[in-house]
């Protein structure tokens, strides 16, 4: 249902999100690690790749999430701009938005392999950008695409410290 944030409730209530399988309790922070990793044993994302009705979800609550961060589409400022990458970006639906309120903008979903088809899916249904949209597949030695503007719509709690340092140095240089 359009204007739902039933994708939202369920992408946090997930086993993944919420601690370990089989329970609903947080697990603490640990230095250095992201709580994925202290509850399950791996990275997130990994986990959610083996367990693809998660994903979905995951992917909804994402969605959902951009319905109450939506009006920030209408203040990125995208003077100059002429690419958008959303890095992460689930089915691209904030890249999609920016992409409605300024005809002139090219943008790049870039997200993993597992995530990719909704994206797709999403930008058939688009008319108003979905020629101006490409999706692309990241494995784990993908480069950031060269762009303008990149999107970093919740994702940088995913990573830990070290890899938040080493990811942030590696996207390109915007100036």
């Amino acid at each position: 249902m359009p204007g739902s944030l039933r994708g939202l409730a369920l992408a946090t209530t997930l086993p993944a999100a919420s601690g370990s399988p089989g329970t609903s309790s947080p697990r603490p922070y640990v230095p250095g690690r992201t709580q994925a990793v202290a509850a399950l044993g791996t990275d997130f994302f990994d986990y959610l790749e083996k367990h693809p009705a998660e994903a979905r979800d995951f992917s909804g609550g994402l969605t959902s999430a951009t319905l109450w961060i939506g009006d920030a589409a209408q203040v990125i400022d995208t003077t100059g701009v002429d690419l958008v990458v959303d890095v992460g970006g689930a089915n691209g639906s904030l890249l999609h938005l920016l992409l409605e309120g300024n005809l002139s903008l090219r943008g790049i979903v870039f997200d993993r392999p597992n995530i990719v088809d909704g994206a797709v899916a999403e930008t058939a249904r688009k008319r108003a950008s979905r020629r101006r949209i490409e999706v692309v597949a990241v494995t784990s030695s993908s480069p950031s695409p060269p762009a303008d503007l990149y999107l970093l719509k919740m994702i940088l709690h995913d990573w830990d410290d070290r890899e938040l340092h080493q990811d942030s140095r590696e996207l390109p240089s915007t100036q």
